[in-house]
């Protein structure tokens, strides 16, 4: 078995919230590789402009969207199963490699269904054996101390790429060729993945049967923890697939809502985190789906900068609330090495949220617009928080 720690790891200081003195220097390292995989998975809010201009119509780009998110979800699900055998990191990098093809290749393919498609779908595969392993990594680092704020840290090395990707591939599209966007945006990739070599390996599972241990996943009293991620990655999912092309129909600079979002939640998860852990993650992540879904209300009925700007903020503050608390509330009382198969699942069910979603919003633009879209997704974010507040498993929820 992989040894977890290092035989010269140090005991951390009381309450630093790691788990020994070297984990500190590898949860930053973990962090900026993350931020760095990320930028280049944030160039696909884009992707709608670029295969738009290449002539694709728009189902076609619909289904380019989605169908990246079929090999995500099952290869999120079988991480469990290949940590078990590699260990988290040798499936991580696999991952890296599989995605940095993936987008890399589109250079050549964008311009036609079928071969993007399979650009997409190489993309899909790597992303899904990477994200969960990383997540699941970053937990193993933590100790319980102050576990909902260093984590919400980790993950907002996500959303901030997602954010600040766009107005900079914007930029990269007044060029003539597209080829310069995938070329430096897999560039970073490239010292992300030397970076998990700086990385001591993770201990594997226990245990694989099957793709993965989906028993404790989906245990009743994890049912609420599973609906929050579905929903917040449908309303996510909006921001990394159409936002950029609704802001440009309503003549807005990305970086009024993109800018704020990445605002929202480095100040949310540097200032706020640690508040947010000493109430109820119901609760939490009921108000953090409401801000949320009345921003898209908002947004789809405003034409005016600030105030898609104050959309972006509220936004992010919702999302940076939601992710790292429903995380913590599905597997914060596992020990780290039993963690893959639930987080495998937890992950896989938020992508299926986050993107599947682009193929019915395809219709759903198509029918009554960008406009349109965002109040169907603002409703139904607040539905869902409706059956979160009154829905009772019969069960105590895990505790943080």
């Amino acid at each position: 078995m992989e040894s977890n720690s290092g035989p010269q790891a140090l005991s951390p200081p009381p309450h630093s919230g790691f788990i020994d003195l070297e984990a500190r220097k590898e949860f930053l390292r973990l962090c900026l590789l993350t931020f760095l995989i990320f930028f280049l998975n944030a160039h696909a809010s884009m992707l709608a402009i670029i295969f738009t201009r290449h002539g694709l119509v728009l189902h076609e780009i619909g289904w380019l969207l989605s169908l990246y998110g079929v090999p995500v979800v099952i290869f999120t699900f079988a991480t469990g199963t290949a940590a078990a055998m590699i260990g988290s990191l040798w499936t991580a990098r696999i991952g890296i490699c599989l995605m940095l093809i993936g987008f890399t290749s589109l250079s050549l393919t964008a311009w036609s269904f079928w071969p993007a498609l399979v650009s997409r779908l190489c993309w899909g595969i790597g992303y899904g054996l990477m994200f969960s392993s990383l997540v699941t990594y970053a937990q193993s680092r933590l100790t319980k101390d102050r576990f909902v704020y260093l984590f919400g840290l980790f993950s907002s090395m996500a959303p901030i790429s997602h954010a600040l990707a766009p107005p900079w591939v914007e930029f990269l599209l007044r060029f003539n060729t597209d080829a310069i966007i995938f070329i430096l945006g897999g560039l970073p990739t490239v010292g992300a993945l030397g970076l998990t070599f700086w990385l001591r390996p993770l201990a594997k599972p226990t245990a694989s049967r099957g793709l993965i241990q989906l028993g404790a996943a989906f245990d009743r009293a994890r049912w609420l923890p599973l609906i929050s991620v579905l929903i917040a990655g449908a309303l996510f999912g909006f921001i990394s697939s159409y936002m950029a092309s609704a802001m440009q129909e309503k003549g807005i600079a990305q970086a009024w809502f993109f800018a704020a979002t990445v605002f929202a939640m480095l100040s949310t998860r540097f200032l706020a985190m640690g508040t947010f852990s000493k109430y109820s993650a119901k609760y939490v992540v009921a108000g953090g789906l409401s801000l949320m879904s009345l921003c898209y209300l908002v947004l789809s009925a405003t034409r005016t900068d600030w105030i898609v700007a104050l959309c972006g903020l509220g936004f992010g503050c919702g999302y940076s609330v939601v992710y790292p608390v429903v995380s913590n509330w599905m597997s914060g009382s596992l020990p780290p090495q039993e963690r893959a198969g639930p987080q495998a699942a937890f992950n896989a069910i938020f992508h299926i949220g986050l993107l599947w979603m682009p193929l019915p919003v395809t219709y759903l633009i198509a029918a009554i617009g960008y406009s349109g879209a965002l109040i169907a997704l603002g409703l139904l974010g607040f539905a869902f928080t409706a059956l979160i507040l009154v829905w009772d498993p019969k069960k105590p929820s895990p505790p943080f």
